[in-house]
């Protein structure tokens, strides 16, 4: 197991942190850095114009000419890595991607112990194999992307309020209590909002309407604030929303440009089916409800029989997979996989054999085939001569596999034989 586990690091660490080093892999850490640089000198972070003058880098030339609808993050955003820009650019660089992959190994610890699986163990190092060889963490660090980021702060908020699990079984021996967890959502909110609402929504399912409130206010707050420091709110917030109309019109329209292969949320593959993007929103909107729906009815079933989730691992898995059905999302957000990974190791220690049906639906997710059924495709310039069906089915696969997983987790949490005992040992068959 050791051996394997060295294996998985090696991957990682040339797909990962090595490839982060090469600016032409790394384009999302100057896509950052120099908006906050702007930000902080009290410039327009949302006009790139503003941006080139206030970088003084031909470091950000290939940044600026991905167009304005790359520079969406939020003020408050801007605010917090703005500390990281009174480095020399180098030193930016090194020190975004350094903490970039910190965050993820401390997110993969956060999500073992929080599964209540025992750090020392097979099914430990299982998680920690696949999180390491695993395609979306690789990516987001080679990027310089923000979901690790955002995994962290959702992962330790999830921990500090994982009240309803026995000892012994995700309880952290710390009790923060529901401020902690709340401004710890509240920060996750302001960077990536498309991911931390689902999670908020999970906290007000199961009741905890503090830490969902304290989420909300503090993300409203933040931003207020972030605004109010700068001088100029009114610009700020006009140029930031133009720029979100633009990338609905851009990146995030399932029919432009020519990565299909990169989107995995369920609106990408209806739209090529419809070749409408509006009417795939409305059906991708429709879908992902009615799977709420079924996972809720697979509660009330567990709940008749008196079958608990102690450790809300099931629940947090369902969150997850919806939450990258409903909004948009390309391959690096499922570093949030990580979570019904856990899931699937932990039921697999108790040989249940939807475990391993789990990790199978998730694996082309982990692996790059739609990269490579996208170029073995050979699609044409504008990346939809392939065909409806060759692309939305063949392309985008991975949709699919997530709707199958979420699915196959409602019917764990229905019927949770392995969720409701405790990880003594946690050893994985061999």
């Amino acid at each position: 197991m050791l051996l394997a586990l060295a294996l998985c690091a090696c991957i990682f660490l040339v797909r990962g942190p090595l490839r982060a080093a090469d600016p032409a892999v790394n384009m999302d850490t100057p896509l950052l850095l120099a908006a906050a640089q702007t930000w902080r000198v009290g410039a327009n972070p949302y006009d790139p114009a503003a941006v080139r003058a206030a970088a003084h880098s031909p470091a950000i030339e290939a940044t600026l000419r991905r167009g304005q609808q790359a520079f969406v993050y939020s003020p408050a955003t801007y605010l917090f890595l703005s500390p990281l820009t009174r480095l020399p650019w180098t030193a930016q660089r090194v020190a975004w991607n350094t903490l970039n992959t910190l965050l993820y190994l401390g997110a993969l610890l956060l999500i073992v112990k929080s599964s209540g699986l025992p750090i020392r163990s097979r099914a430990a190092a299982a998680v920690f194999g696949i999180g390491l060889a695993s395609n979306p963490g690789q990516i987001c660090i080679a990027l310089g992307q923000t979901g690790n980021l955002v995994l962290f702060l959702l992962t330790l908020s999830w921990t500090l309020v994982a009240a309803g699990a026995p000892r012994g079984v995700g309880r952290p021996r710390f009790a923060a209590g529901p401020l902690a967890a709340g401004l710890l959502a509240a920060a996750a909110l302001v960077v990536k909002p498309q991911i931390a609402l689902v999670y908020v929504a999970h906290h007000v399912s199961r009741g905890r309407l503090a830490v969902a409130a304290i989420a909300v206010l503090g993300a409203a707050l933040l931003l207020v604030g972030a605004l109010a420091v700068h001088g100029e709110p009114s610009v700020i917030l006009r140029s930031w929303i133009a720029n979100m109309r633009a990338l609905t019109h851009a990146d995030a329209d399932p029919l432009f440009g020519s990565l299909p292969h990169q989107l995995i949320n369920l609106q990408s593959p209806l739209a090529v089916l419809t070749r409408d993007s509006g009417l795939g929103a409305v059906l991708a909107l429709a879908a992902c409800a009615g799977l709420a729906g079924i996972y809720v009815l697979a509660v009330r079933a567990a709940d008749l029989r008196g079958r608990a989730d102690p450790s809300e691992l099931a629940g947090i898995s369902a969150a997850t997979l919806l939450m990258l059905l409903l909004f948009y999302h390309r391959i690096y957000d499922a570093v949030f996989l990580m979570l019904p990974a856990a899931l699937a190791v932990r039921i697999l220690t108790h040989g249940d054999p939807r475990g391993p049906w789990l990790l199978g639906l998730l694996a082309p997710l982990w692996l790059p085939f739609a990269s490579l059924a996208y170029h073995f495709s050979e699609p044409s310039a504008d990346g939809f001569g392939m065909g409806r069906m060759t692309q939305a089915f063949l392309v985008q696969h991975q949709t699919w596999f997530l709707v199958a997983a979420f699915l196959l987790v409602c019917d764990i949490r229905r019927r949770p034989a392995a969720l409701d005992r405790t990880v003594a040992v946690a050893k994985l068959p061999a």
